[in-house]
């Protein structure tokens, strides 16, 4: 199946994926079955093992399985349903504040429940508050053979939902291998891990996997996507900036008199940078293509200054100025340094905010 494919079909195709859910998916940035395989998880749990109770410690996520010892509900500035659960290593509290009678039911006395969560002290030792709790049967329940990955979630579309879809996704897929946007010889050395194997184990790491290198961003299928990224992002860059210079843009030749009388009306003298930097923008300028820059700098480290040196060429040039700043306060502040440096030079200065009709 090719990511052509992939992003043709919507998600509504899924499993149980109605317009309802499909509505809210959007709020994730999730169309078709691309947009399901792409949405990488955040983080990763491991349920590939049982913690016995009585080694568990504060602030670690565990998956912990005992029979339930006594349920009840408690009374206190919040109501609470509270469980007691014991495996033969030690008891731990679980305590959940938002509950039904059917689920106070379910905790009965002697039941074999697993649970994933959060330890965290509390007054009777270590807790776990809202864990995710599964029942466990007179057979038992098989571990995870992977780690279980956590993904960016919203309102009515829970983890189990997205897991659901990405494991219907990687099952059509291993029919019918994703192909390589890369060939191996334009690619990194220690990046030669296939686009669908990257995928695979984003998605299902292997039990054994170190998770925390996971986490870090550390194993060749992350950095393969990640170097995708960016490559993707710079060719788009090029491709626009090459749509721009087909363009044409209005030539202004530099104009020293206005120059050198704007830079009398200053209190000091520019540096050596703006000086510089200027000199570069005003070779923007003078050419037939749009200009295509960024002047990047520290707080107070003088771009106002290069953008007013700027604007007077163009306005020497017979044409208007216009200087877009994020905020009205910093609108001010710009009104009021220009204002005093091109008075001497007879530039009419307005402002113009959000406030104006």
């Amino acid at each position: 199946m090719s990511d052509t494919e992939l992003a043709k079909r919507s998600v509504t195709e899924l499993p149980g994926i109605g317009p309802g859910i499909a509505a809210r998916l959007t709020k994730l940035g999730i169309h078709s079955w691309q947009d399901v395989i792409f949405h990488l998880p955040l983080r990763y749990e491991d349920r590939t093992c049982i913690t016995p109770i009585g080694s568990m410690r504060p602030f670690q996520w565990v998956q912990i399985e005992g029979e339930v010892a006594a349920s009840a509900v408690a009374m206190g500035r919040r109501r609470s349903l509270v469980v007691k659960l014991a495996d033969g290593t030690g008891m731990t509290t679980l305590r959940f504040f938002h509950f039904n009678r059917s689920q106070q039911q379910s905790f009965a006395k002697g039941r074999l429940v697993r649970c994933f969560a959060e330890a965290r002290p509390g007054a009777n030792g270590l807790e776990m508050y809202h864990p995710e709790c599964r029942f466990v049967p007179e057979g038992g329940l098989a571990l995870e053979q992977s780690l279980t990955p956590v993904y960016p979630t919203t309102e009515g579309v829970g983890q189990n939902r997205i897991r659901t879809m990405v494991d219907s996704v990687l099952k059509a897929m291993n029919q019918n291998n994703l192909p390589d946007l890369l060939q191996q010889s334009e690619r990194p050395e220690r990046l030669q891990i296939s686009l669908h194997q990257a995928l695979q184990e984003l998605h299902t790491p292997p039990v054994g996997l170190n998770w925390q290198s996971m986490e870090q961003g550390d194993r060749p299928g992350q950095q393969l996507l990640s170097y995708e990224e960016l490559l993707a992002h710079q060719l788009s860059m090029l491709q626009m900036r090459s749509q721009v210079r087909r363009e044409s843009a209005l030539v202004v030749d530099l104009n020293e008199e206005v120059e050198r009388k704007l830079l009398q009306s200053l209190h000091f003298s520019p540096t050596s940078a703006q000086q510089r930097v200027s000199s570069e923008i005003y070779r923007d300028l003078a050419s037939a293509q749009p200009m295509m820059r960024l002047l990047q700098g520290d707080v107070g480290s003088g771009k106002t200054l290069v953008a007013a040196m700027a604007a007077v060429q163009v306005i020497a040039a017979g044409y208007q100025v216009a200087l877009m700043v994020p905020t009205e306060i910093l609108a001010e502040q710009h009104m009021r340094s220009f204002g005093e440096w091109f008075r001497e030079l007879g530039y009419r200065v307005v402002g113009l905010t959000g406030r104006h009709k």
